[in-house]
């Protein structure tokens, strides 16, 4: 038998099978469930803090600052210790052991002075975290610079503050708000229900000109100026005019705002040209615009005219046949104010179910209403009850009971939160207007007027408004031409005053439980390391920084973040991969010198409130206490 201590591996390997094994599967059961709790208790601050109103990368930053002084100060309590001893890599992991691994040195070395004892121990663990993490992201971001060198000239900046959900919608990260609306109508809505809720009912359609046309631009000019009266901003500070409305070549926007003197888009899009000019101005003010304006029109008697024939034919209107809208509605969307916020948008596409009859607009729509809210629940994951209402702009009655059964069918039942803007705006009762209302101008006033005071009152804080358009016209008709569809949606909500029951209810319960798996499994790799390996916990922790980091450049890691949310970003891997995410948007943003500043830029706050609150937790504590703490100051 050969003499264990012959060589040196002999003798390793009787070191060996001497010495305990670690209880690694008890280890590792620990490590999963405290480190997903811990994540999981991340991502719940998270969504809270997105449910207060901050966008995400503010969110994130808080988790990481609420994370590490909670960790930090039971380090100063010698409790952390004890979580530590119980659960290994589960509490090393995530960012709750880098803190640790700052105050521990911090009090261990107290006796030796502030300045060299605190000051200059406090980076013994996590010094090399710190370099090699932020060595990695430099490197990232150079190799990214030289892959990608037109990012030098400006020409690839990443300005943009949105986020793409699935095919067809883009969410805001710092969700624009509607500041204020206005509205004008025609006398037969103000014999509606709703009159109460416009700026101003006219007593006649001409309103004092010779045609309907002026009439309709005169409507448009007075809504936009009554709109920035209320809004208390002056025509100067308006930065983009988005408008459009039915008549060719949309002259009643253009004529009724040529003397605004601002930047102009004439849109069409129908009937959904004013959800249409809030898409767009959304995307502007996300991206740097202080105020811009959305505004649409309609007036019945210049879209009889152009559409169908002249009023004065004695022709007989079909029951599914709609009443174009007399009517005005602007908004102004800002970067300012406190809601209600426009959180998502989804495009529509053109949808064309063969449909000829000019007279049954609402089933000519209703499939394009269908396709964008189905788009809209696949690309956000929501169902119809996370909306307090969906209203869609004009289906009126038909294509209203159409889009109810078409979703019914699909799995959706919508139809206690759903209604339409056409139906909305008259009393079918005691006005003939067969199936309702239709035109720009039904949703632009039903909105800036009903739908608007219903947000602010707060009696309404989740709407979905999609607005439907029929893109055809006189001419196509006349050829035989079917009628293409078209339905845009904006989702618009309120959240500074929301009552925890909502929070709870809305609560994304399955991604918390993402994020406790994920969090978890992350943590017993470690563990595995810990319990496998002669690592040490520096060692581990330069480990799981660096491979994130890396990920990160590789666009890999921001997949296991849509996933898991904070069971990927609570991790020390997500410590990294932030790294690389800053370093990368600061290339795209300043060159070459951004891979010096991003990565340090965007995890400023984590290493900040490390900094601060392991100063502060070793000033109040001493080492190895174990049943009582006291304040230094007192003794």
């Amino acid at each position: 038998m050969n003499n264990p201590t012959d060589t040196n591996k002999d003798y390793q390997d009787y070191v060996d099978k001497k010495s305990p094994n670690s209880p690694i599967f008890k280890n590792c059961f620990n490590a999963f469930w405290v480190g997903g709790l811990i994540c999981a208790i991340g991502q719940i601050i998270f969504i809270f803090c997105l449910y207060k109103g901050l966008d995400e990368t503010s969110a994130s930053t808080i988790v990481s600052i609420i994370l590490i002084g909670i960790s930090a100060f039971l380090t100063g309590l010698n409790i952390f210790n004890k979580i530590g001893k119980f659960a290994g890599a589960g509490s090393l992991v995530p960012i709750t052991g880098f803190a640790n691994s700052i105050v521990s040195p911090a009090m261990e070395y107290k006796s030796e002075g502030y300045i060299m004892g605190v000051g200059s121990k406090m980076f013994t663990v996590a010094g090399p975290v710190l370099v090699y993490g932020i060595s990695t992201a430099i490197i990232v971001g150079i190799v990214y610079f030289i892959l990608n060198s037109r990012s030098s000239t400006g020409l690839e900046r990443n300005d943009f503050k949105m986020q793409k959900l699935g095919k067809q919608t883009i969410k805001f990260d710092n969700p624009p708000t509607i500041l204020n609306t206005a509205s004008i109508v025609g006398p037969k809505e103000a014999d509606g229900p709703l009159a109460k809720y416009f700026d101003k009912c006219l007593d006649d359609e001409m309103w004092g000109e010779k045609t309907w046309e002026k009439a309709e631009s005169k409507i448009v000019k007075e809504t936009v100026n009554t709109l920035i009266s209320k809004s208390g901003i002056t025509s100067q500070q308006i930065e983009y005019c988005f408008a459009g409305d039915l008549i060719n070549q949309c002259i009643s926007s253009s004529f009724g705002l040529r003397e605004l003197n601002v930047p102009f888009y004439g849109i069409f899009g129908a009937c959904s040209t004013f959800v249409e000019g809030m898409q767009l101005a959304s995307v502007f003010v996300e991206n740097g615009i202080n105020y811009a304006i959305c505004s649409s029109s309609s007036h019945f008697c210049s879209a009889e005219r152009q559409f169908r024939f002249p009023l004065e034919l004695g022709n007989q209107r079909p029951p599914s046949s709609q009443w174009t809208v007399t009517a005005g509605g602007a908004a102004v969307v800002s970067k300012e104010g406190h809601g209600p916020y426009i959180t998502t948008i989804t495009s529509g596409k053109i949808v064309d179910m063969g449909i000829k009859d000019a007279n049954n607009m609402g089933a000519a729509m209703a499939p394009a209403a269908l396709d964008t809210l189905l788009t809209h629940f696949e690309d956000t994951g929501r169902k119809p009850n996370y909306y307090d209402a969906i209203i869609t702009g004009d289906l009126g009655y038909v294509g209203k009971d159409i889009l109810i059964d078409l979703t019914q069918k699909q799995g959706f039942n919508i139809k206690s939160v759903y209604n339409d803007c056409g139906v909305l705006i008259f009393d079918k009762s005691k006005q003939d207007t067969h199936s309702g209302g239709s035109g720009c101008g039904c949703i632009a006033s039903v909105f800036s007027g009903y739908l608007f005071d219903e947000l602010k009152s707060k009696k309404l804080k989740k709407l979905l408004l999609i607005a439907t358009g029929a893109l055809m016209n006189s001419m196509s008709s006349q050829q035989g031409e079917t009628i293409p569809g078209i339905a845009q949606a904006i989702s618009i909500e309120i959240w500074k005053d929301e009552k925890i029951m909502d929070f709870l209810q809305n609560f994304d319960w399955m991604l918390l439980l993402r994020s406790f798996v994920i969090g978890g499994l992350i943590c017993v790799v470690g563990q595995i390391l810990i319990d496998k390996t002669k690592l040490t916990p520096a060692r581990i922790l330069v480990i799981f920084v660096t491979t994130g980091t890396i990920l990160g450049g590789l666009g890999i890691y921001k997949h296991l973040v849509d996933f898991a949310g904070c069971g990927a970003t609570v991790p020390l891997l997500g410590f990294g991969n932030n790294l690389a995410k800053g370093t990368i948007e600061a290339v795209q943003e300043k060159g070459l010198i951004g891979a010096f500043t991003g990565g340090l830029k965007a995890s400023a706050g984590g290493i900040a409130a490390a900094v601060f609150f392991g100063y502060i937790a070793s000033l109040i504590s001493k080492p190895k206490m174990k049943k009582q703490w006291f304040f230094t100051a007192f003794l």
